[in-house]
């Protein structure tokens, strides 16, 4: 009898542990967050990054801010249309701000959901960014949405849950925003959630991120030595069946630098680096059709200040595009043709 019921115990606690587990989409922090929930507290345990390649950080138990709803009576109320403000006293550099909530319902398999919308704003301006917060909290599923602008532009959002039956009522929840609500692409969350399952959200995202990573190729790379430079002549090529535009405002430069240190060559990894006399800033857009090609041209240094470059190998399209900006972007129309953008940095050989 002790045995079935530890065993009861370990199943009760292992169901309650698998309901209460999510993936968010985030702009911040890595793109794909695991999440816990326990008692309406949200933790994130690890992060995917979505880049070059697909990979995988621990967050340390990050804990999604909450916020306090105990101004809103607990009764479950159809269609409810309340808003709860308080405007805060204007702040010593002349701004105002706000606090309030929203508290409205959905109905989903005969029952009624409260869901609360809230944001506030601090209204200081002057020296730091002022300080907006909003959140979309809704019952059964907890928090959906939560953005800050403290530091940088925050956003996570609930894209599948382990329950089954709280996956389709999220799916309901976003179909309602999308109608009611502007904060967000609502309609778009719409469809993420009804394509990525919990069991296969990983997976599949990944498949679908990484199946154009070679769409666009290196056909040609030309280096040619004039005293303390390189000419570095490109040449790239689309060779997928997908219409591609190149990023705004790119950079361009070599993925490599052979550097000469003594009577020994070494490697320099410029994909893992930012800026730099091996950089160029390109402004032009680059529309790719199937089959379309496109050369670039640098005139690249040799000396880095300190060692000597040898020459240079690869190619890489640095841009400030990142998985949460192409996620939510619309296609873009180019002389009645349609255009995704490319997202990968470093281009392979043909």
């Amino acid at each position: 009898m002790k045995n079935i019921f530890l065993t009861l115990t370990t199943l009760l606690s292992f169901t309650c542990l698998t309901q209460n587990e999510a993936y968010y989409i985030s702009s911040q922090n890595g793109n794909l967050l695991f999440a816990t929930t326990f008692n309406s507290v949200t933790q994130f345990q690890h992060a995917y990054h979505f880049k070059d390649s697909v990979f995988k950080t621990p967050l340390n138990s990050i804990l999604l801010p909450q916020i306090d709803f105990n101004l809103v009576h607990e009764r479950h109320i159809p269609k409810v249309d309340t808003i709860i403000t308080f405007i805060q006293p204007y702040k010593i550099w002349g701004g105002g701000g706000h606090d309030y909530t929203h508290l409205d319902s959905i109905q989903f398999n005969s029952h009624w959901y409260k869901m609360y919308s809230h944001s506030d704003d601090d209204g200081f301006i002057g020296g730091m960014p002022n300080r907006v917060n909003q959140s979309i909290y809704v019952d059964s599923l907890g928090t959906i949405y939560n953005s800050t602008n403290y530091t940088d532009i925050d956003e996570k959002l609930l894209l599948c849950h382990s329950d089954s039956v709280k996956q389709q009522l999220l799916v309901k929840v976003y179909e309602y925003l999308s109608e009611t609500n502007l904060w967000f692409k609502w309609s778009k969350m719409t469809d993420f959630t009804q394509q990525y399952k919990f069991k296969t959200c990983v997976k599949k995202m990944k498949n679908d991120w990484l199946k154009s990573r070679r769409d666009i190729v290196v056909s040609s790379i030309k280096s040619t030595k004039k005293d303390n430079t390189i000419q570095y002549d490109v040449t790239i090529k689309n060779v997928s069946k997908t219409n591609y535009k190149l990023p705004n405002y790119y950079d361009i430069a070599p993925a490599k630098a052979i550097i000469q240190g003594n009577d020994t060559l070494y490697t320099w990894d410029l994909i893992k680096t930012h800026s730099g006399r091996h950089f160029s800033s390109n402004t032009p857009d680059v529309y790719l059709k199937p089959g379309d090609v496109f050369s670039f041209s640098q005139v690249l240094t040799t000396n880095t200040g300190s060692s000597t470059i040898a020459d240079y190998k690869g190619f890489q399209i640095y841009s400030q595009l990142s998985f949460f900006n192409w996620l939510f972007a619309d296609k873009i129309e180019h002389d009645g043709e349609v255009y995704e953008v490319f997202k990968f940095r470093e281009l392979y050989f043909e």
